[in-house]
């Protein structure tokens, strides 16, 4: 029993610890990429695609919002029938991918829309047809989360290489979804002979078309409900489009680029800790109340400080990363900043308090509410203010999800997380008037300032956080992530 316990922990260790560094190195390279698009584009491009992106990022939901997360499951809870499982929905996949595209290039040939963004959009939509062909999924479900990692990574490192030698000025816009389809097709091809080389092969004999009808609604709650979240986190893109125009688009989405770091940061750390939460409700509320305590006080630990840090210095940054002529995007990057916290406290009461708790109802109903309220406030918000209305929006809609979480989750357990707030909240504020003094030392160009702004910054708030006593919980509890209890 013990040694299968401790199989279990390196099992789980390790599947985190492949997911976390997979998942960051991707997400820093996809970074990269979207810097390069966003200098070489300029601003109209670059938000030409991202209008792009925003519309194929719902049509992605109809293939990979329930279908994949049913297949994932299915496979953990029947590792023996993967093979059958796997070629059911991956053939469906296919099936959807091609009915979704057919009916988006009808709707596309009627609408009427510059026949360049009509191109883009087809182009872009082939997407669908690369994304249905990945089984990174199936991958998932054997908790074989090195092949999902290393995917993740080689995918955006070919995007990246593609891209830099590839694109070169506004006029090749119309390969830069072409490019995506290319490094997508590439990896997918690659999983698919890793699989059937050294896992299982697909038999015909195991193919049940009529399962698939169950199965899509089976998937369907799964697929609302990414949908409903990807209403609250790119809605606003699609909106800023028609009453503002795509330069707005592209200074606002190179803000919210920045901003996704961090949220795909905490994607992840919440990833890589959920298997934990979820066996500590099972069997130890009292346990769980401790470890979500903790968790909160380390993602606050350095949450806080980079967003003191980025507000101060919102317009270095933007110059620096993608030039002056995204400066106009400050304002609303200031205020997405803020919207980080909220997720950080979000994210324990949905995420990490109702979804292991079976709560998926309340869950549902919360992100439904902030879909509705971060609609409701673009239609108001936009024409008055552009994109700083956008963003405006965007915050408040994280007020009330994370409002709605936490009352719903209150009944679960409670949580005393503001007494967590208060040493970073301190250490912060010191280091900010610090770094204000060393910055007005003297004058610099922006690389200067930002260098020298974060270099202080770091510095200072560093050392306060270990003289407070921070230090010695972080080392000890980032070795308590990895591990489940018993």
């Amino acid at each position: 029993m013990a040694d299968e316990l401790m199989n279990t922990t390196r099992r789980i260790a390790g599947n985190a610890a492949w997911l976390f560094v997979g998942s960051a190195i991707s997400k820093l390279i996809e970074f990269a990429a979207f810097v390069y698009l966003a200098r070489v584009l300029a601003a109209n491009g670059f938000g030409l695609f991202s209008l792009a992106a925003a519309i194929v990022a719902y049509l992605l939901i109809v293939i990979d919002g329930g279908s994949a997360t049913l297949g994932i499951r299915e496979i953990s809870q029947n590792k023996a029938l993967a093979a059958k499982i796997g070629l059911n929905i991956y053939l469906l996949r296919l099936v959807l991918a091609a009915l979704v595209y057919f009916c988006s290039a009808i709707i596309l040939l009627v609408i009427n829309i510059t026949p360049q963004l009509k191109m883009l959009l087809l182009f872009t939509f082939i997407i669908l047809f690369s994304r249905a062909m990945t089984i990174d999924w199936i991958f998932q479900g054997l908790e074989q989360m090195k092949f999902v990692a290393l995917s993740r990574v080689l995918q955006q490192v070919c995007f990246f290489l593609l891209i830099l030698f590839m694109v070169k000025s506004f006029g090749d816009l119309l390969l830069v979804p072409l490019i995506m389809v290319w490094a997508n097709v590439f990896v997918a091809v690659l999983l698919l002979f890793i699989y059937l080389k050294y896992f299982s092969r697909f038999n015909l004999v195991d193919l049940e078309i009529c399962g698939w009808w169950p199965r899509l609604v089976a998937a369907f709650p799964l697929g609302l409900a990414s949908m409903l979240i990807l209403i609250y986190y790119n809605l606003d893109v699609i909106m800023l489009s028609f009453m503002q125009n795509m330069t707005v688009v592209g200074w606002y989405n190179a803000a919210y680029k920045l901003i996704f770091v961090v949220i795909g940061i905490i994607g992840v750390f919440s990833a890589a800790v959920f298997p934990t939460v979820c066996k500590y409700f099972s069997a130890d509320k009292i346990q769980a109340k401790k470890f979500l305590e903790k968790y909160f006080r380390l993602l606050i630990i350095w949450t806080l400080p980079l967003v003191v840090l980025g507000f101060f210095s919102a317009d270095w940054l933007i110059q620096v990363i993608y030039g002056s002529a995204y400066l106009s995007g400050s304002s609303a990057f200031r205020l997405l900043l803020l919207t980080i916290l909220l997720i950080s406290f979000s994210g324990i009461y949905g995420t990490l308090v109702l979804l292991p708790a079976g709560k998926n109802r309340e869950f549902m109903i919360s992100v439904g509410l902030g879909a509705l309220v971060n609609i409701g406030l673009n239609i108001w918000l936009i024409p008055k203010f552009s994109l700083t209305g956008a963003a405006l929006a965007t915050l408040l809609t994280e007020i009330v999800v994370a409002g709605s979480f936490f009352f719903w989750a209150r009944a679960e357990i409670s949580l005393r997380l503001g007494q967590y707030i208060i040493k970073p909240a301190l250490a912060g504020g010191v280091a900010l008037v610090i770094t204000m003094v060393v910055v007005n030392f003297g004058a610099a160009r922006e690389l200067n300032l930002l260098i020298r702004a974060m270099f202080s910054f770091t510095v200072v708030y560093s050392v306060l956080i270990a003289c407070l006593g921070e230090a010695g919980f972080l080392w000890d509890f980032v070795g308590e992530i990895l591990r489940i209890p018993r």
